[in-house]
């Protein structure tokens, strides 16, 4: 969280410092989905369960930095909410007709983008990419059991983050990631000349969130997700 909050402040000192730097909000929804994959590089065959779409939401703060007459960076801080939604039709058990599972995780987010900025009718398209760093705040996994009697059963899991996680961590029965996330951006849109900016966004982490445990865990899981966002510049200069 310190190391966030310190390059945050950087990149707000840098974008103060700028003469030609405006300030904004920024929200949209976005889809999330974990890529899992064995640790010796080969790909995790596909799972039996099936995905449903689950949007979540991601809003905060965005600087936008001139540096050439069509070249900006672009630092924001935001908090990001990734959710995911699985199920299976199982005759593993003959008394469970469906399992539904649902992860939720919280995270304070700092991308950092380069912008190049087009003139094209009566605005700008947008076109970029860049990285970005995040710290995991809190989350929650829910799993419930549809039985053929007609009855439902609930579990739910609090979300913990650690890079090691210990035999009495998992005698707690909480789900455990990675606190920091590392990644790319890839970011395109549309800005119009009163501010407001429609951009999609591609989020593709590197780092493998998935702890170290005491016993051995073969696979590695990186974050990925798609944001549709609408930002709006403040203290815009004529």
């Amino acid at each position: 969280m310190k190391k966030i909050t310190l390059l945050a402040l950087l990149a707000m000192g840098i974008s103060a410092a700028h003469a030609q730097t405006r300030y904004g909000i920024t929200a949209g929804f976005l889809h999330s989905s974990t890529h899992v994959s064995y640790k010796d590089g080969s790909t995790a065959p596909s799972e039996s369960m099936k995905k449903n779409f689950y949007p979540e939401w991601q809003a905060g703060i965005i600087a936008d930095i001139q540096l050439t007459s069509r070249l900006y960076l672009q630092p924001q801080l935001q908090v990001t909410i990734k959710g995911k939604s699985k199920y299976i039709n199982t005759d593993i058990d003959p008394s469970v007709r469906r399992v539904d599972t649902r992860f939720r995780n919280t995270s304070l987010e700092l991308p950092v983008n380069l912008v190049y900025k087009y003139p094209l009718g009566k605005g700008k398209l947008i076109g970029g990419g860049g990285g970005y760093i995040a710290r995991g705040l809190g989350g929650r996994s829910r799993v419930t059991y549809y039985f053929r009697d007609g009855h439902e059963m609930v579990y739910k899991y609090g979300l913990k983050f650690k890079s090691d996680v210990s035999q009495e961590d998992e005698a707690q029965y909480n789900g455990y990631s990675r606190p920091i996330d590392l990644g790319l951006n890839f970011v395109t849109g549309y800005e119009l000349k009163n501010g407001l900016a429609f951009k999609l966004n591609y989020s593709l982490g590197l780092k493998d969130k998935t702890p170290t445990y005491t016993r051995e865990v073969s696979t590695k899981s990186k974050d990925r997700y798609f944001a549709a966002t609408v930002s709006y510049l403040i203290n815009r200069k004529a």
